[in-house]
């Protein structure tokens, strides 16, 4: 697909940066952005590659061949709206698809996909900003009248911001971005509709309607997550919530943050990143935050990240409504550089790649407890465990896999060195084994990264997977049938 994307505004600028994540096969090749918005004429670089594309103010000025427009969010009054639709409406017969990200009035949203029906050969049209019922999504509320909620067996990132427009959604991607280089199966659900273009999850619609009870949102959102997790099978799972985690004050209000409230319920956070607005000397306030998420939520944050939004209260106030300046990003940086050190919370500048790096590391190092971290940090991702499968059809013997495992608990998990004499049915994790459930998760985790292979439910229930010369046969098994 050769995507035009109209109309192009500042919020469509993460897809932009990290359009690598978008869909094989879907490729950005021009961007329209009206006249008057301030961005024609201006060069955007496209995701990590060298290619950048110009801005044009009107679809005359576009020469690149497209065949496929995407819609993003854009907020404008229902005058402007409906001009902006009459011009899509004009491009139609000329597309195959049509993604519509914006949540439109229905008149104009009838109209769209009227358009792509009369039109011949037919353009698909997918409205991405529809609110679907629990229904829409295989669920349905328990016979119960209280029912409990259901633990979530992965390690849960969230993302929250402070207040909107705080980069929540770019600071999701460069994560992804990160956790997919270091090999990690990621389940993710992000702030946004149309998120299934970037390969995941979109939050899903019953959230936001006014037909569902508080309460059944809880327990809806808590058995969708866990549906999304047991279907996907992740060694990590990152949630990105939209709008805003509290309200302002009294007079800006912003849904007084249930919905995040509703989310916190359904699902308990390892780490909980916040991205908050900018603040000149911030420590006090990141700390009364923190104390504020642990009271309400049951969480304290982990990991700031410090936006170029700052927020000018004296004139909010004056013409009610909340108004907002971007300060520079090096405004950001400096302020960083003198008063990060002395923060009691991590806080970064996370569009910046090497403070993204950095946040990256204390995510991992906050998952993964201390005595296992050199495991994942050295070993993986410095490149000291040997990968011993290289080829497909390359044939391992059960022996050379249990000297891998053998080498792993002596040297990694500080195993006793005459365990590996004693009987082979000698378990391993138990009532009576030298593993606790999350280290002998990550000991699992390794010989799938080393062999390329994936344990189902019936490795797991089988009792030989919980001793040495066991998970070595199974393994072994599972490398010798893809020869």
């Amino acid at each position: 697909m050769r995507m035009l994307v109209f109309p192009y505004g500042h919020d469509c600028e993460p897809i932009i940066r990290h359009s690598n994540l978008l869909d094989q096969g879907c490729r950005i090749v021009a961007l329209i952005s009206p006249g008057g918005w301030g961005l024609a004429g201006k060069s955007i670089k496209l995701g990590n590659s060298e290619i950048s594309l110009t801005v044009r103010e009107s679809l005359q000025e576009v020469t690149e061949e497209f065949d496929t427009l995407y819609i993003p969010a854009f907020d404008v009054v229902e005058k402007v709206e409906n001009r902006l639709v009459n011009q899509m409406v004009k491009l139609i017969p000329h597309l195959m698809h049509v993604y519509c990200a914006a949540r439109l009035t229905n008149t104009n949203l009838n109209k769209l996909e009227d358009t792509c029906r009369q039109v011949s050969p037919i353009c698909t049209f997918e409205n991405l900003s529809e609110q679907k019922t629990p229904e829409a999504y295989d669920l349905s509320m328990p016979t119960e009248n209280y029912p409990s909620l259901h633990p979530l067996d992965v390690p849960v990132v969230i993302v929250a911001g402070l207040w909107e427009k705080t980069d929540k959604f770019e600071i999701s991607l460069a994560l992804r971005e990160r956790l997919l280089k270091n090999g990690y199966r990621v389940t993710q659900i992000g702030s946004r509709d149309g998120c299934e273009m970037l390969g995941f999850h979109s939050f899903p619609g019953f959230m936001f309607r006014k037909d569902v009870d508080a309460a059944d949102k809880v327990i809806h959102f808590n058995r969708w997550i866990i549906q999304v997790a047991e279907r996907e099978q992740p060694d990590l799972l990152l949630l990105t919530i939209p709008g805003a985690v509290q309200d302002f004050n009294e007079q800006f209000t912003r849904g007084f943050g249930l919905l995040h409230h509703q989310v916190f319920k359904a699902v308990a956070p390892d780490v909980l990143i916040m991205c908050m607005f900018f603040s000149f000397d911030p420590k006090e306030f990141l700390k009364e935050i923190s104390e504020s998420c642990r009271y309400r939520f049951g969480t304290p944050i982990d990991v700031f990240h410090i936006s170029n939004l700052f927020i000018d209260i004296t004139s909010s106030e004056e013409v009610n409504r909340v108004v907002t300046i971007n300060v520079y990003r090096e405004i950001v940086s400096e302020m960083l550089s003198k008063r990060s050190a002395a923060s009691p919370i991590p806080m970064f500048n996370a569009l910046e790649p090497a403070d993204c790096d950095r946040m990256f590391d204390v995510i991992i190092k906050k998952l993964i407890p201390k005595d296992v971290q050199a495991v994942f940090l050295n070993s993986f991702n410095r490149g000291d465990v040997r990968l011993m499968v290289e080829e497909q059809n390359m044939i391992v013997a059960p022996e050379e896999v249990r000297k891998e495992i053998e080498n792993l608990l002596n040297t990694k998990f500080h195993f006793p060195k005459d365990f590996a004499t004693k009987s082979k049915d000698y378990p391993f994790f138990g009532l009576h084994g030298l593993l606790c459930p999350r280290r002998m998760t990550y000991l699992t985790y390794m010989p799938e990264r080393q062999y390329g292979i994936r344990f189902s439910m019936e490795e797991y229930d089988d009792t030989m997977f919980y001793s040495l010369d066991g998970l070595s046969e199974i393994v072994a098994r599972l490398v010798n049938s893809r020869a």
